[in-house]
């Protein structure tokens, strides 16, 4: 993943930033590179991107991550682990066989002490209240059909949305003023002679207009039905 990741970022080095990632992705960010003991990073960096924009696993990474008990993680982190893996199953609605595989994997990795030492290390430093859903990924997760967020069902999350809503004040906006959008003449209008300059002035208006009175026209077609 790092030398695809190297590839991208060789071409356009300053196309990821950490200001540019959300607030809970920087946190994962910041914990994965605790994992790594030399300088490059690079891995770090691709799976922080990919889960900050796959919004499919990012958002149930984040939603299980809410659930850990980092007391039973050091008891027995692979118990503590296949657990939330087995929250984030029971919650799912589209892709549970891909993470029955992955909980299968899983089991198999923890018999590397290394693999197991990279996910306790990222895990025991992980702030669980910086990748914590707000008020705001809640709404907007209220009327997801693929996935039980916070154990909750859809029809419960948007009971929760609908009494939210029922308090929200919009923000008056003032109504327009007339105008007419058109864009900045180009060097091939300015080459123009002033008749042909004139003659394509004269055709604008005509359109302008012609414009006007259709709109008024299915105006008045939609006040009499």
């Amino acid at each position: 993943m790092g030398d695809i990741y190297s590839a991208d970022t060789n071409q356009h080095p300053d196309r990821f930033k950490l200001d540019d990632l959300a607030s809970p992705s920087q946190e994962i960010l910041r914990c994965l590179i605790l994992t790594e003991k030399t300088d490059d990073t690079r891995w770090c960096w691709y799976l922080t991107v990919v889960l900050d924009t796959d919004l499919a696993y990012g958002l149930r990474l984040r939603d299980v991550l809410q659930e850990l008990n980092k007391e039973a993680l050091k008891k027995n982190p692979k118990r503590e682990i296949i657990r939330l893996v087995d929250i984030c199953i029971a919650r799912d609605k589209v892709i549970r066989e891909k993470l029955v595989m992955m909980r299968r994997l899983l089991k198999i990795a923890f018999l590397s002490k290394e693999f197991r030492n990279i996910i306790v290390t990222f895990l025991e430093n992980l702030d669980i209240e910086k990748i914590r859903f707000d008020l705001n990924d809640k709404y907007w997760l209220a009327n997801k059909f693929d996935y039980n967020y916070e154990g909750k069902t859809y029809e419960k999350r948007m009971v929760w949305k609908n009494a939210e809503d029922k308090d929200w004040k919009f923000e008056e906006i003032a109504p327009e003023k007339p105008r007419i959008a058109i864009n900045p003449p180009n060097q091939a209008f300015y080459d123009l002679t002033a008749e042909e300059a004139q003659t394509m002035i004269v055709e604008t208006a005509k359109v302008i207009r012609d414009d006007w009175v259709k709109h008024q026209k299915n105006a008045e077609i939609a006040r009499k039905n």
